[in-house]
């Protein structure tokens, strides 16, 4: 077994074939776009990581509806509020 770095889009899945994540990494660490789906197919929630750190906006959705239910906005991994 090697010890592979993780470069590009990953996806995982759940046991019954249905996507969980989309993930993308650089050279082993989180850097663009990352996506969590419900078991339907829906997307949950959807964001960026920087360097390895959540960045941006991250939005979360609906299970049933698919409708934007909240809104975060991180800096290099820390929650903005206010």
């Amino acid at each position: 077994m090697t010890d592979e770095v993780q470069d590009g889009v990953v996806t995982t899945y759940r046991d019954d074939g249905s996507r969980l994540t989309e993930v993308t990494y650089v050279r082993g660490v989180l850097h663009g776009p990352y996506r969590d789906f419900w078991s339907h197919g829906g997307v949950s929630l959807d964001g960026q990581y920087r360097d390895g750190l959540q960045d941006g906006e991250w939005r979360f959705y609906d299970r049933d509806t698919g409708d934007l239910r909240e809104v975060l906005q991180f800096v290099a991994g820390r929650e903005v509020v206010g």
